[in-house]
């Protein structure tokens, strides 16, 4: 029940302010591009510790750092999960990249989720993942 009452907070704290992601989307109409050199221009210092072990060797490694970015549930969460879905070696990381932003239920990961779908093998779990963050997401906002 804890869990919860954090959650709810958190969501509270992303919707004010502008983040980096915010004002990415408003200069490229709306499009999340993903690329690590933008990790730079992410301020909040927990998100960037995290996208350090980004590089680890250790799959199991990337897919904790994976974890605790989805948990913050921040807008800057979005650039470093849309890196590692699109390009980690591993299936499981970007498996659960995939679900973490399906967890964040942000309009703004559509783009990244659609472009990783594209890429995905036809019969893949990563292919199924990515689908039910689609849903998800489209669920959550039902104007889309």
């Amino acid at each position: 029940m804890n869990k919860i009452i954090v959650r709810k907070h958190r969501r509270r704290k992303k919707l004010g302010g502008t983040t980096i992601v915010q004002r990415h989307l408003r200069k490229n109409k709306g499009k999340l591009s993903v690329s690590k050199r933008k990790f730079s221009l992410i301020k909040d210092p927990v998100i960037t510790a995290l996208t350090i072990a980004l590089d680890d060797a250790d799959p199991n490694i990337r897919k904790k750092a994976i974890e605790a970015i989805g948990d913050l549930e921040l807008n800057d969460s979005l650039l470093p999960l849309g890196y590692a879905l699109l390009n980690d070696s591993c299936k499981q990381v970007r498996i659960e990249a995939a679900k973490e932003l399906g967890d964040l239920e942000s309009p703004a990961a559509i783009n990244v989720l659609t472009k990783a779908l594209s890429q995905a093998d036809e019969d893949s779990e990563i292919k199924k993942e990515i689908i039910k963050s689609l849903k998800k997401i489209r669920k959550h906002n039902k104007h889309l």
